[in-house]
């Protein structure tokens, strides 16, 4: 018997490093920050608005706009992902396409340009924030599962 708690003990340790090494990763801080350029029409802001609140109803993970940080503002020593800032493309007409996803030292968040043929298009958006965030179609899934459990156990 003690062998087997052991042996579970060691799993579980196992699980919560390769989650950890995981986030380490990813970088992301929850709630998501994210940027609004002036470049986005006003239809764009919305849409870009309401698409974020449908992923947040969705995976429960949380987002909140804040002003655009300066560019040199990671030359402090900030996070290199200090969140996503979304642009519009006004060249390009495939999704996601020109989205520089990672951050790194010159650009402290991940940048997403919105095609401008799609810049009202929730499913053209969302898929680009999942794909900025890292989270692919399981993730996606297993994530939908805790939110909508955690969202049952609330109301009861």
């Amino acid at each position: 018997m003690k062998l087997v708690s052991s042996f579970v003990f060691t799993f579980l340790l196992l699980l919560c490093y390769i989650n950890c090494e995981s986030q380490n990763e990813l970088k992301w801080e929850f709630p998501v920050k994210y940027v609004l350029t002036s470049d986005l029409t006003e239809n764009a802001e919305k849409a870009v608005n309401k698409t974020l609140l449908i992923v947040q109803k969705e995976t429960c993970l949380n987002f909140t706009q804040i002003l655009k940080p300066p560019m040199d503002a990671n030359m402090a020593g900030l996070p290199s992902r200090m969140g996503i800032q979304f642009g519009l493309d006004r060249t390009g007409d495939d999704s996601c396409e020109e989205a520089v996803f990672g951050g790194d030292d010159y650009h402290p968040y991940t940048h997403i340009e919105v095609p401008y043929d799609y810049r009202t298009n929730a499913s053209v958006i969302k898929s680009c924030i999942y794909r900025a965030l890292g989270i692919d179609n399981t993730t996606r899934r297993e994530l939908r599962k805790k939110c909508k459990s955690s969202k049952t156990k609330q109301s009861n």
